[in-house]
C-alpha cells in the first residue's frame, strides 16, 4: 500500500507595496527603497533651491497613505506637508503663505513642500 503525506496548503504573502498601508507589518516591501529615493532627490533639490533661492513643491508617491510624505518630511525638514489622512483645514492657503513669507523675511529663501500624491 502506498501512503502519500498530505500537508494543507500554506502560502505566505508578502505585501508589495511603497505606501506601507498594511496592517499587521512593520514595513512593507518598498517602502525603504521608495523613501531613501524620495530622501535623495529632496536633497539634490535643495543645493538647487538653495542657489536659485526659490520654494520646491515635490509631490511623492501616495495615494491613499502619507506615510512616505510624512517621514520624507520630517527627515528631510521640510517646510510644509500635505498628506491624505489630515486635510488641511480651511485657510491652509494663508497660514503656508504667511509661514513662507516670514522665513523669507527672516532671510531663509529655501522652502521645501512635500505633497502625497492622493492629498485633496
Amino acid at each position: 500500500m502506498l501512503f502519500r503525506s498530505i500537508r494543507p496548503f500554506t502560502s505566505w504573502a508578502m505585501v508589495g507595496s511603497i505606501d506601507n498601508d498594511f496592517c499587521g507589518t512593520d514595513m512593507t516591501i518598498g517602502t525603504d527603497s521608495a523613501l531613501h529615493r524620495i530622501i535623495e532627490v529632496v536633497d539634490a533639490i535643495m543645493t538647487t533651491a538653495q542657489s536659485h533661492q526659490r520654494t520646491f513643491v515635490l509631490e511623492v508617491m501616495g495615494r491613499h497613505c502619507g506615510y512616505l510624505a510624512l517621514v520624507s518630511a520630517l527627515a528631510c525638514g521640510a517646510d510644509w506637508v500635505l498628506i491624505p489622512e489630515m486635510p488641511p483645514e480651511d485657510g491652509w492657503e494663508d497660514k503656508m503663505c504667511q509661514k513662507l513669507s516670514a522665513t523669507r523675511s527672516r532671510g531663509t529663501r529655501l522652502n521645501i513642500i512635500i505633497v502625497a500624491r492622493g492629498s485633496h
